[in-house]
């Protein structure tokens, strides 16, 4: 096995309905992103033999796993709040209006990230199959562009070809 490093810096985000199915350009939204992070991390419990006499754990537990992805986004489709949100369209005058009330709560989504590496034009793509948002971020810089910033928390799928699956990630060799 070759130890091969990459570098990715920029891609783009799919979101859909959440499932096993995978997305296209086509046919779901798209935001052209950069500064994305994926993060997988778990709480870890140190398993003591006898808690009385025990300095050093034996073993390990862990709990409380979470996966998420987050990104700034550079470019995106002008439905992507309103899906994320569960929420439809009032178009008049050639203007999109959302309401969002009080009992507005995130969607589960499909979302998958593909990262383009800029030398060799390798991919890299992270998929969950079942995703919320738990904030949407808008920052808005001087008088020319806003920073929009999405966050992608992953929960299991039951119903995935491998139950209970949160998620694939692919690099391309």
């Amino acid at each position: 096995m070759t130890n091969e490093q990459h570098y990715f810096s920029t891609g783009k985000l799919r979101i859909g309905l959440a499932g096993n199915v995978a997305l296209t350009d086509a046919a779901n939204l798209l935001a052209d992103v950069q500064d994305v992070t994926l993060d997988i991390n778990y709480n870890a419990v140190d398993l003591m033999t006898n808690a009385q006499t025990s300095l050093f754990p034996v073993d390990v537990a862990f709990h409380d796993g979470k996966a998420g992805l987050k990104s700034t986004v550079k470019d995106l489709d002008r439905l992507i709040f309103a899906f994320l949100l569960g929420l439809a369209a009032t178009t008049a005058g050639g203007v999109d209006t959302f309401t969002i009330l009080a009992t507005t709560k995130p969607q589960l989504v499909r979302v998958e990230f593909i990262g383009y590496e800029n030398t060799a034009q390798k991919t890299f793509v992270v998929a969950f199959t079942r995703a919320y948002s738990p904030s949407i971020g808008m920052a808005f810089k001087l008088k020319d562009f806003t920073d929009v910033a999405l966050d992608f928390h992953a929960i299991a799928d039951p119903n995935a070809t491998t139950p209970n699956a949160i998620g694939t990630i692919s690099i391309q060799q």
